[in-house]
């Protein structure tokens, strides 16, 4: 990818976070409005949650995208909806006049349920392959100790060519984190917003300013190494992956055994740490999950006032806390659950933060 020099780079920015800040400003005009919006299906409960209860399928996030997609369409403000079947909830192609610029806009909606795992909202988020552009490798670490670099390919285009036209495209994340009450049951009869923030990850080409930084690992345990990848499974032989490759626990004598296994071939390549050893620095491709880093990922050519790819809508600080230190897995603890520091730190940024 050509590199950017400053000028283009600070461009790219200035239009990102005017986006951010106007995605923002149309959601979060009526704050009390939206909440009513996300959450007025708990008045028809008892006539679609028996409906739906069993088929273990989440479904806050369906209402959700609902109310999302009609608050951003008041108007034209982001453009004429997209039918590129790549992207994300929400897709718009827009000419801005005052940037000069053809935009691609891709706004996805993530809900995150606070009884099962409220971790996958603090620092960082869930972002998925077809809604960014940002190509890099994701850091894994041990012990604080970066042990392998893991190929990630977004599904999106950092530029987009349509009739003749480049079209820069710049994605959004509307993060909403929602509970289900009463907890310690499978039958809750209400669902209550937390938190809702908007996030703004990096065009693909901005990679000189961020370099690996701005995805951590996500839920990968299931995802293999992609077909065709040349790795190092010791002794001198070097085979080409099948796409089933994958780590996989085995007990042997007792003792649980972490290997590189082939489910289409069923073998034991060989152990995890040695295919680490071996291959972790050689950037091999996987399919891959990524999580968002908005706390530590900022606008580096902006102003300091501007700097923030986050911002906040509402928070609730109240629930935010009580499930933070007192739910987990959705059953309430009586003692109060114990977080790493640098879970805490990101728990108190989120707190800390600014509505917008």
């Amino acid at each position: 990818m050509q590199m950017l020099d400053d000028k283009e780079a600070k461009l790219i920015e200035d239009i990102e976070e005017y986006y951010l800040s106007v995605i923002t400003r149309y959601l979060g005009a009526d704050p009390k409005g939206l909440i009513q919006h996300l959450e007025n299906h708990n008045r028809s409960w008892n006539q679609w949650y028996p409906k739906l209860e069993k088929s273990g399928k989440k479904f806050f996030n369906t209402g959700a995208e609902r109310v999302v997609y009609m608050l951003l369409n008041r108007g034209d403000i982001l453009g004429d909806p997209s039918s590129n079947p790549l992207g994300s909830d929400n897709s718009f192609l827009k000419y801005d006049r005052y940037f000069e610029k053809n935009l691609a806009i891709n706004i996805d909606v993530k809900t995150v349920k606070a009884n099962e795992n409220i971790g996958d909202i603090i620092g960082n988020s869930p972002i998925g392959i077809n809604q960014n552009s940002y190509k890099s490798n994701i850091e894994y670490f041990t012990k604080n100790e970066l042990v392998e670099l893991r190929g990630y390919n977004p599904g999106l285009e950092a530029k987009y060519h349509i009739e003749g036209n480049d079209y820069l495209n710049i994605t959004y994340s509307i993060v909403i984190l929602y509970c289900e009450l009463p907890t310690d049951t499978k039958k809750p009869n209400e669902q209550r917003v937390i938190a809702i923030i908007t996030n703004c990850i990096p065009n693909g080409e901005l990679y000189e300013l961020y370099k690996d930084k701005v995805f951590s690992p996500g839920k990968t345990d299931d995802l293999c190494i992609k077909i065709g990848q040349k790795i190092d499974i010791g002794s001198g032989k070097i085979i080409t992956t099948d796409g089933s490759e994958k780590p996989k626990d085995f007990k042997i004598n007792g003792s649980k055994m972490s290997y590189l296994y082939s489910k289409e071939s069923k073998n034991q390549l060989c152990l995890f740490e040695k295919y680490r050893e071996l291959n972790g620095m050689n950037k091999i491709q996987w399919h891959l999950d990524a999580r968002f880093n908005y706390k530590d990922i900022v606008f580096s050519t902006l102003e300091k006032e501007r700097r923030s790819r986050v911002k906040k809508i509402f928070l609730d600080p109240s629930l935010f806390e009580d499930f933070f230190y007192f739910v987990s897995k959705n059953k309430r603890r009586k003692k109060r659950i114990g977080r790493l520091k640098k879970t805490e730190e990101n728990f108190l940024f989120l707190q800390k933060l600014k509505l917008f």
